[in-house]
């Protein structure tokens, strides 16, 4: 199907495929990048209103939506196309167990809907979403964790369990 550019591209309009092309120019060129990466960051910091500006172009292009209900619009408009979805709720870098227990209920929400969807045939997600990144650092390098470590890794099995 996607040697057929016409159909690769019919759930696209003239908009989104500049943006596209435009997006795809950019991200090739590494000087760029790193400028509007640290331009980006910076004005996060700072709170400058640049989300419009990422939720027009980045977002637009690499996300579906943001929450199931405003990726279902693209879900179906995927599926009369005949190609199916992947919903990744890829957040990370968070540091409380009430993040983690957040992310994991988001995780199950969407597992139940891809269960339940057969547009949607699996379901993805970064373990990091679910427990601090250096208790898996440590794990995975067969470092002893501390008393409180211990605590938390076994909090992260159980919420991998559940998933």
């Amino acid at each position: 199907m996607f040697e057929n550019t016409e159909t690769a591209f019919k759930l696209k309009d003239n908009y989104s495929l500049y943006n596209a092309k435009l997006l795809f120019n950019v991200i090739t060129k590494k000087y760029l990048v790193n400028f509007l990466t640290t331009l980006t960051l910076f004005s996060l910091k700072y709170k400058l209103p640049v989300k419009w500006i990422l939720k027009k172009t980045l977002y637009k292009h690499f996300c579906g939506g943001v929450d199931i209900n405003e990726c279902e619009v693209t879900i179906q408009g995927m599926k009369k196309m005949n190609v199916n979805s992947i919903l990744d709720y890829s957040i990370e870098a968070l540091n409380s167990e009430q993040d983690f227990d957040s992310a994991l209920k988001k995780k199950i929400e969407i597992i139940n809907l891809s269960k339940n969807d057969n547009s949607i045939p699996f379901a993805v997600f970064k373990p990091t979403s679910i427990g601090r990144y250096q208790i898996f650092k440590k794990v995975s390098e067969n470092i002893i964790l501390e008393d409180d470590e211990l605590i938390e890794w076994k909090k992260i099995e159980e919420r991998f369990k559940k998933i």
